[in-house]
């Protein structure tokens, strides 16, 4: 993306002001319309339109400035090189296509096929609310029970490994998770049959069984799975949020690599406290409230977050949740 910082710099306010003006400065002879599309879905572009229509514009605009960049690498501008630069798109932009929105399903999968995690939301919190619901347990918690103890568990499937047994009967190993980790449910052969019609990747369940230790790894020996998934419950006021101001440099797949490597250090400190993130975009500073992250608060947490992000940029204020 070399050749966008160096026409982003170029500007008087180092941005683009429409998905018109971006397309332009980008170098499309290099093969780049993969990445922005990844851009698009981890709502990196959200400023100038919604993701469905950004993804949709990006193929006509995307073909039009590649016409223009050959034009002028053949020295064909001067007929018309004036229009472009008194293109009044420039700023005003062209109408976006009237696309649907997607919907938040889809904006979490693009955002985990991109990202690798789920990050403006979770499926389960979209299904269960934002408090741990009463009567469950968390699967980190799962993690530090003893075996033969029961636990009843919200998860979602990830992964789903089907197995012949010698007898020629059928099992599996499902892969679940919630918000705060994941393990594995073992299905023998005789709740394989019971339950196989509702071992669907994504679904979102509630999984009841046996915790069993194996070394070092903890699994559920399923007894049920049942679609009963309890109500949203109000969330009270939060007292501590962890807020992180993320500096971003203007080279996006730098600026995403960043943001995968805080995700990271997230997973190894998960707790208790929401998280917002503050970036700066366009000259201001704006807020991303994470609603599937929650922290821990500790000074190794705070250490590992500012040698990416620099020092002070790490602290704790009390906030509602919106």
């Amino acid at each position: 993306l070399q050749s966008v910082i160096i026409a982003r710099n170029e500007r008087d306010d180092r941005h683009f002001p429409t998905l018109d003006a971006f397309c332009d400065g980008m170098d499309w002879s290099s093969g780049n319309k993969r990445m922005i599309e990844a851009l698009v879905k981890a709502g990196v572009m959200d400023e100038y339109g919604h993701r469905a229509q950004v993804l949709v514009a990006l193929e006509p605009l995307a073909a039009s400035a590649q016409k223009r960049q050959k034009a002028r690498s053949r020295g064909q501008m001067d007929m018309f090189g004036q229009l472009i630069v008194d293109d009044p798109l420039e700023e005003t932009g062209s109408k976006l296509p009237d696309v649907e929105p997607a919907d938040q399903k889809q904006i979490l999968e693009w955002e985990r096929e991109v990202l690798g995690l789920y990050l403006s939301s979770h499926p389960i919190r979209e299904v269960v609310g934002a408090t741990h619901p009463t009567g469950f347990h968390e699967i980190a918690f799962v993690h530090k029970m003893n075996s033969s103890q029961v636990a009843r568990v919200i998860g979602m499937i990830k992964g789903i490994r089907r197995i012949t047994t010698k007898k020629n009967k059928s099992m599996a190993v499902l892969d679940i998770e919630d918000l705060t980790g994941n393990m594995e449910v073992v299905v023998f052969p005789t709740k394989y049959d019971q339950f196989n019609d509702l071992l669907v990747p994504d679904e979102i369940l509630v999984f009841e069984g046996k915790v069993e230790e194996r070394g070092d790894e903890t699994q559920m020996l399923l007894d049920s799975i049942n679609r009963n998934l309890p109500g949203i419950v109000n969330t009270p006021d939060v007292v501590e949020t962890v807020v992180i101001d993320v500096p971003l440099s203007g080279d996006q797949w730098s600026d995403v690599k960043m943001l995968q490597e805080i995700a990271d250090i997230m997973r190894d400190f998960e707790g208790e406290h929401p998280l917002e993130l503050q970036v700066r975009l366009k000259g201001e500073m704006r807020p991303f409230k994470s609603r599937s992250i929650q922290v821990d608060w500790s000074p190794a947490f705070v250490e590992s977050v500012e040698a990416l992000t620099g020092q002070g940029t790490v602290r704790m204020r009390a906030l509602k949740p919106s």
